[in-house]
């Protein structure tokens, strides 16, 4: 099921503890709109904190990547 809720395309589950980060950036005007893409994980199981980093320019926008442990989004 494909739908947004406030600003934040609801395609794929989103990494736990996430959403309120992403919530906030659209809250707060540093984006428009947000299109999570897939979870990828790291056989080797770790933990580790939350990071937002910045990838690249799209034509459309930025490429962002959410890492927490082994979890990549």
């Amino acid at each position: 099921m494909k739908y947004r809720k406030k600003g934040i395309k609801r395609e794929h589950s989103i990494i736990e503890d996430f959403e309120k980060d992403l919530q906030t950036l659209v809250e707060e005007g540093l984006v428009k709109s947000i299109i999570p893409g897939r979870i990828y994980t790291s056989p080797k199981a770790q933990s580790g904190r939350k990071v937002i980093t910045y990838q690249y320019d799209t034509e459309t926008g930025a490429k962002l990547l959410m890492k927490k442990g082994s979890t990549v989004q």
